[in-house]
């Protein structure tokens, strides 16, 4: 019940691509909410994120828990091939 895909919240997920989110719940987990984009495509994809202040930890170069970047907006682009993972706390 913690997990629902981007097309249930209203977002529109590129073609091939999965878009999520994860709630923290009742787990104790320092973050509120994760969303999880993947493009197995062999060209960059532009993915609809809910509006708010995120942080990525997980891009096409870097994987981890380590802040990578804030991101704003309601859009990201995501590289060939690759995945990204970020956060709100």
């Amino acid at each position: 019940k913690n997990l629902v895909f981007f097309e249930a919240l209203g977002l529109k997920v590129p073609q091939n691509c999965i878009g999520y989110r994860l709630s923290r719940g009742i787990s104790g987990d320092a973050w509120k909410e994760a969303l999880v984009l993947v493009n197995p495509n062999p060209k960059a994809e532009t993915f609809q994120i809910p509006k708010g202040k995120w942080i990525l930890v997980v891009d096409h170069s870097n994987a981890g828990t380590e802040i990578i970047a804030p991101i704003s907006g309601v859009t990201v682009l995501v590289k060939p091939i690759s995945a990204m993972v970020m956060y709100r706390l």
